[in-house]
């Protein structure tokens, strides 16, 4: 690699840093003026349960076991149902793949 091409990146990557030091510090301001804002509440999370709950349900053959074993896995929340992996779920569970 060039030396000047190493160089723009190396500047690039410092003002990429900046920016995000920037924009977290002004969500620490935030945070301090506004800090019910930020916290996800109890309603949120009962909500997100009863949400995933009725996902689960829509799943044909599922059965209580493995719900059960779904949701002892961590399938809690709905960040945490974008972000699983069937394979990771499994693994996890002992569930076949198929019915994950």
């Amino acid at each position: 690699m060039k030396r000047s091409h190493w160089h723009r990146r190396v500047r690039i990557a410092f003002s990429a840093a900046r920016s995000a030091n920037l924009i977290l510090s002004s969500y620490d301001e935030l945070i301090e003026v506004l800090p019910q804002t930020f916290i996800i509440g109890e309603e949120e999370q009962q909500r997100e349960g009863i949400i995933i709950n009725s996902l689960l349900k829509q799943i044909p053959d599922l059965g209580r076991v493995t719900f059960e074993k779904l949701y002892g896995a961590g399938l809690t929340s709905l960040d945490t149902l974008f972000l699983a992996k069937k394979e990771d779920l499994a693994a996890a569970t002992g569930v076949p793949l198929l019915v994950v």
